[in-house]
């Protein structure tokens, strides 16, 4: 069975990290993670500017999407936690861990 998982860091990813290189090295972590435990994944690359290639089994996406509609698609969802995650929270139907 494979975990659908979302990442998406947010303003997170920029206030973090200063450089476009460590965001990226930070990005290329995450699908690291990601492949090893054989997920599925979306990840959002929203604020580098020249993101990792990722793996097979991820894909990245700098756009927006509605939470709503996402999280309910993942089995696992990791966030930082911001207005657009918390509001979708409710329409998981599993427990959330933030």
């Amino acid at each position: 069975h494979n975990l659908q998982v979302f990442v998406g860091l947010g303003s997170m990813l920029e206030a973090a990290f200063v450089t476009q290189q460590d965001r990226a090295a930070f990005l290329s972590k995450i699908h690291s993670a990601l492949q090893r435990a054989n997920c599925t994944a979306i990840v959002c690359t929203h604020g580098c500017d020249s993101p990792p290639s990722p793996p097979p089994n991820v894909m990245n996406f700098t756009g927006t999407v509605a939470h709503s509609w996402l999280f309910p698609q993942c089995s696992v969802v990791v966030s930082h936690g911001g207005a657009g995650a918390c509001l979708a929270l409710p329409h998981r139907k599993s427990a959330s861990k933030f």
